[in-house]
């Protein structure tokens, strides 16, 4: 303040004027009232973004591949008054690239490949900024142990909200955290085809969903495929279109999880009347994007003097309304062809076809396989799988083939008649040619129905239902050896009514899924760790 400066050589006076050189300077004090100084200069203002905050359950997150690890970003905060608006979940984050695999504050997830990976939280607030937060997971290799820990029987579909299937048949398959069930039921009148979704490993399930309604009314006989790059849903069936009686080979697809579905596409070329159906089977070769799309089917005879047709055709799966048909089977070796089955190598994209040759029908009484390895253009020769003998009246029948993932090599189930026993054998290299012993995986004591069969590496699972007395149950089956030898049979289903036609899937946490159909109508499923 003014006369605050206090020293005594300026007798608390403020300010010196000139004086001249013989002067005494302390005459030249005088008194500065007020006084000040300015400078002008810039600040830069930095506004403050989204601070992003990630937590798990558990910590540190450090799981088996069947384990659920919850990761939290719900702390994370927005820059000033801005709010979080969006919360993106990256589970293999390389530190360039940002690819979404969920979304939502908490998330909980099953990551099953093993190993140690970075998942990446990015948060977005109301003002557009963003800002991003990893955390280091490992998955433990689960180790080689038989399934067990199965669950209680889930009613998922049924009375009271319709959709009876009467025993018709289901297929189940899925992709990451969802599982999709599909069957056909009596709706209004005339058999649909339905599915029914999970989006959470099969703790839940959605509304069924009728995906063929711009199909023919009469629908049965579904099967279904999933491509593993995107979750794409592909369901093929029976369509059967009216007077006189024709079947058709119709599929559907869904590119969002089994929510919506697309109009029914006819795959076969030229109708088939007078027959009692067609038994459509669909694989995906998901190497390529869009998946290569194959179904196949056949034209029964049901006599010696006639000869079935086996067909086969492909399609890109962004484009099912145009596909390209062949025919796959050597003439004269599918007299009495049922049920077909077709599957797509993981390995080199082989096609392969599997059928049984009833002999009750005039057939040979064999289980053929047939390849290609053009994308089903060309096939090769039929390939006997399984020889008649003169033990056996009639089939083979519920003929199914699958491919191991790491070799390539095919293997095949199948039904007998004589004793009702479902065989496994697997072929010794890719193109089927030679097969090992069938080993019999159902007692003889009982008829066993609709096996089915699933793969990953060397794990090799199968369910049938075995018929005692009144009442069907649903039982299980598996191998760690790449089909040496199967452990022994498990029952799967808790209550004693009838069952009908298990199918099992086999998820990439090694976490079996099974559906199956009950009397009165009742879709039901049960899972085993």
């Amino acid at each position: 303040l003014p006369g605050a400066n206090a020293a005594p050589i300026l007798n608390g006076m403020d300010g010196i004027e000139r004086v001249g050189p013989a002067d005494n300077p302390l005459d030249g004090l005088f008194s500065i009232t007020e006084f000040s100084t300015y400078q002008i200069f810039e600040i830069e203002v930095i506004a403050s973004g989204p601070e992003c905050f990630l937590s798990t359950v558990p910590d540190p997150p450090t799981v088996d591949q069947r384990d659920f690890i919850q990761f939290d970003g719900s702390a994370s905060t927005g820059g000033g008054a801005a709010t979080i608006v969006s919360y993106e979940w990256d589970f293999d984050y390389d530190g360039v690239t940002f690819d979404v695999d969920d979304s939502g504050a908490i998330v909980d997830v099953r990551l099953c490949e093993p190993g140690t990976r970075d998942a990446a939280l990015r948060v977005i607030d109301s003002n557009t900024d963003e800002a991003i937060c990893t955390v280091e997971y490992t998955i433990i290799p689960d180790t080689t142990t038989p399934t067990s820990g199965w669950g209680t029987d889930q009613l998922i579909a049924g009375y009271p909200t319709g959709n009876a299937t009467g025993g018709g048949q289901i297929c189940i398959n899925g992709f990451e955290n969802y599982v999709h069930v599909i069957y056909y039921a009596n709706s209004t009148g005339s058999y649909h085809i339905f599915a029914i979704n999970s989006s959470d490993y099969g703790v839940t399930w959605d509304t069924p969903v009728d995906i063929s309604a711009s199909a023919p009314a009469q629908c049965y006989y579904p099967t279904i495929d999933v491509d593993q790059n995107n979750g794409d849903v592909y369901v093929a069936w029976n369509g059967y279109s009216g007077s006189p009686g024709v079947y058709n080979a119709m599929v559907s697809s869904s590119t969002d999880h089994g929510a919506t579905w697309s109009s029914a596409y006819q795959f076969n070329s030229v109708p088939m009347s007078g027959i009692t159906g067609v038994y459509p089977s669909i694989a995906l070769d998901d190497s390529i994007s869009p998946a290569r799309v194959y179904v196949s089917w056949n034209t029964p005879a049901y006599s010696a003097s006639l000869n079935t047709t086996i067909y086969c055709s492909t399609a890109l799966g962004n484009d099912l309304g145009t596909v390209s048909t062949v025919t796959v089977n050597d003439s004269g070796t599918a007299n009495g062809a049922g049920q077909v089955n077709c599957d797509v190598s993981p390995f080199d994209q082989s096609v392969y076809i599997v059928w049984g040759d009833a002999i009750n029908y005039g057939g040979t009484g064999n289980v053929y396989l047939d390849r290609s390895t053009d994308s089903g253009a060309t096939w090769g020769t039929d390939q006997v799988v399984f020889a008649f003998d003169s033990s056996y009246s009639s089939g083979p029948y519920d003929t199914s083939v699958e491919i191991q993932d790491t070799t390539g090599y095919p293997a095949v189930i199948y039904r007998t008649w004589l004793t009702y026993d479902h065989f496994f054998t697997k072929a010794s290299d890719v193109t089927g040619t030679t097969w090992s012993t069938p080993i019999g995986l159902t007692p003889t004591t009982d008829r066993c129905y609709a096996g089915n069969v699933n793969v990953r590496g060397d794990h090799w699972m199968v369910s049938y239902k075995l018929y005692q007395g009144s009442a069907g149950g649903m039982w299980f089956r598996e191998s760690f050896d790449d089909g040496a030898t199967f452990l022994a049979a498990v029952k799967i289903n808790d209550t004693t009514v009838n069952t009908y036609n298990p199918q099992v899937y086999y998820d990439k946490c090694e976490t079996v899924h099974i559906a199956w159909t009950a009397s009165g109508g009742s879709i039901m499923y049960d899972y085993g760790n």
